[in-house]
Order: C-alpha cells, then sequence, then structure tokens
C-alpha cells in the first residue's frame, strides 16, 4: 500500500498527458490558455493530487524514498507506456523542491537528468518532450 498514492496519481497525470497531447494536435492556438489557465489549478484533480503528493513525502517518514523507487522504476522500464513515464516525470517535477533539500537526490540529480530527462528529448510523443 506503500506506493498507492503514486499509482493512482501516475494514472490521473498520464489522462492530463493525453488531454494535453490531444490538444497539441487540434487545437494548439488554445495550448497556451489552456496549459496556464490560473483558474483550472482550483478544481484541478491533477492539482489535488500534486498537493497531496507533496505533502505525503514532506511530512511522511520514508514516503520520499518509496515514492522515488517507484518512479524510478517506471522510468527506467523502456516498456512502460507514455502516460505512465509522463506521470512519473510530472510526479518528480512536484517534488523537486524536496529533492533538492535532501542531500542524497540532490547529489544525483546531474546523472538524472543526463540519462532519463534528456533522452525524452528525443521521444516521439510530443508531450513527453514538452515535459
Amino acid at each position: 500500500m506503500q506506493n498507492s498514492g503514486a499509482v493512482i496519481h501516475t494514472n490521473t497525470l498520464g489522462k492530463s498527458s493525453k488531454r494535453f497531447n490531444e490538444n497539441v494536435s487540434d487545437h494548439s492556438c488554445h495550448l497556451f490558455r489552456m496549459k496556464f489557465d490560473i483558474f483550472e489549478d482550483f478544481v484541478s484533480p491533477v492539482t489535488a493530487a500534486q498537493t497531496l503528493l507533496h505533502s505525503l513525502c514532506k511530512k511522511r517518514k520514508g514516503e520520499l524514498d518509496g515514492t522515488m523507487n517507484f518512479l524510478l522504476g517506471v522510468l527506467q522500464n523502456a516498456s512502460a507506456p507514455p502516460g505512465q513515464r509522463d506521470g512519473a516525470l510530472h510526479m518528480i517535477g512536484t517534488l523537486s523542491d524536496i529533492l533538492m533539500k535532501k542531500k542524497a537526490y540532490k547529489n544525483q540529480m546531474e546523472d538524472f537528468l543526463a540519462q532519463i530527462v534528456f533522452e525524452e528529448f528525443k521521444s516521439p510523443h510530443g508531450h513527453l518532450r514538452a515535459r
């Protein structure tokens, strides 16, 4: 049950990525407004999931390590669906301020960027390149 929040969050963010990718293809003129609508944050399930994840990892001992192990497992799995990969990257971005305060994660950030994040720039999926 330790990573159930991560699974829920990954699925929620994956659905958001699919919507984002569809809108990029179909309605690119509205992309900026959709992606940066400040009022959407008040009712968005993505924002609620981000807040839950951030609070969980910040306040509960051991949850950050378990969540990061889960997320790295998703990102290192080459057969993971693009929506899960996007969700995992989104979750790590949500946790970035916590990760940068922990020496163990801060020291590994350069390798993470080089091995995982920069590789997504070559992805055929636009939402992964944008993440």
